[in-house]
C-alpha cells in the first residue's frame, strides 16, 4: 500500500505541474503589458498584481479608472472591511478592473476563471461574458463557486476586464486565484487537466479509504484504520 500511495502522490505531483501557467509579466498599476506575448507559442499568462480596486461598490470602468485605487491579486479584501467584526470581514462586495495591452486586434483568446467567492460577474470591454451565482450587495446574494471558461475576440490591440465580486457566504473574500489568460487551445488544454487532477485526487483518496475501510472490516478493534478515511473526507 505505501508503494502505491508513493506512485499515486508522484503522478499527482507530475499532473499538477503539467497544468501550471506562466505568472509573469504581473500587472502594474493595473495594467498588464502582453505586447510580446505569442498565445500559440507561449504558456498561459496568470493576470497577478495590481489590479483597480473599488471597496462595496459595483462599479464601472470609468469609475475605477478615475478613483485610481488598486489591490493586489491574488488576495483577500478583509483589510478594507475594518468595520466589519470579526466574523464578517470576508462579507462584501467590490469591482476589479484590468487593461489587457495585446499584441493585435482580431485574435481570439480564452480566460479561465478559478473557482471565486462566491458571486461574480465578468465583462470585457463593457460586454457581459461570464456570471457564476447572482451578484448583490447584500446576504439576498446567490453562491456559486467553480471554475469557468471563457472564449472572447480582441476588437482591438486592448482590453478591459471589469470582475464584480460579492461574498456573504464563505470565510474568505476577494480574488483568492488568479484569472489566466492565452490561446483558446492552450487555456482548453490546462482547464482538461485541472479536471483531470482533481478527478485523480478525489480517486485516490476514495482507493486509500476503501483500503482502509477493509483492514478495519478484518480487524474491526483497530479502530485507527478509520481515522484516514474520516481525516481524508473532513
Amino acid at each position: 500500500m505505501k508503494l502505491i500511495s508513493g506512485l499515486l502522490f508522484l503522478a499527482f505531483i507530475l499532473l499538477i505541474n503539467s497544468v501550471s501557467a506562466q505568472t509573469s509579466p504581473l500587472c502594474v498599476n493595473g495594467v498588464v503589458n502582453l505586447k510580446s506575448y505569442r498565445p500559440e507559442k507561449d504558456p498561459p499568462i496568470k493576470l497577478s498584481g495590481e489590479w483597480l480596486f473599488a471597496w462595496k461598490k459595483l462599479a464601472s470602468e470609468a469609475e475605477l479608472k478615475t478613483a485610481e485605487k488598486y489591490t493586489t491579486v491574488p488576495g483577500n479584501w478583509t483589510p478594507f472591511n475594518s468595520d466589519a467584526n470579526f466574523f464578517n470581514k470576508s462579507f462584501g462586495y467590490a469591482t476589479y478592473g484590468l487593461t489587457i495591452l495585446l499584441p493585435k486586434a482580431g485574435e481570439n483568446w480564452a480566460l479561465l476563471l478559478p473557482p471565486l467567492p462566491s458571486a461574480y460577474k465578468l465583462f470585457v470591454d463593457g460586454k457581459l461574458v461570464a456570471t457564476m451565482g447572482e451578484v448583490d450587495t447584500s446576504s439576498n446574494m446567490i453562491p456559486k463557486s467553480v471554475s469557468k471558461l471563457v472564449y472572447f475576440t480582441a476588437k482591438s490591440d486592448k482590453v478591459f476586464l471589469l470582475l464584480q465580486l460579492s461574498n456573504y457566504h464563505f470565510s474568505s473574500g476577494g480574488m483568492w486565484s488568479s484569472i489566466t489568460i492565452g490561446s483558446p487551445e492552450k487555456i482548453t488544454e490546462i482547464s482538461d487537466k485541472s479536471f483531470i487532477a482533481d478527478a485523480f485526487l478525489v480517486g485516490s483518496l476514495l482507493i486509500m479509504g476503501i483500503y482502509h475501510l477493509a483492514i478495519f472490516a478484518m480487524r474491526r478493534k483497530e479502530k485507527a484504520a478509520l481515522f484516514l478515511p474520516y481525516y481524508a473526507w473532513h
